[in-house]
């Protein structure tokens, strides 16, 4: 994460692990609607795309830790 980018001086979150909450906006459950349908669809495919620092990863932690199954994700 580039700290200047997004106007800080020391980094915000945590670098690595799990973070420490998840905050539900209406954006993030949107996508994560959205995951679950291609997750649940045979022939799903899904691309989630957005500026940096947008919580991308965060989502994808986030179901993923939904989940109630190992999954394989690339």
């Amino acid at each position: 994460m580039e700290l200047n980018k997004a106007g800080l001086t020391e980094q915000p979150f945590r670098t690595h692990g799990a973070p420490l909450t998840f905050v539900h906006y209406e954006g993030q459950v949107a996508a994560t609607e959205f995951l679950r349908a291609v997750w649940t669809n045979p022939h799903g495919l899904g691309l989630l795309q957005g500026p940096s620092l947008s919580g991308k990863t965060t989502i994808i932690h986030h179901f993923i830790a939904t989940l109630h199954e190992d999954p394989s994700v690339a």
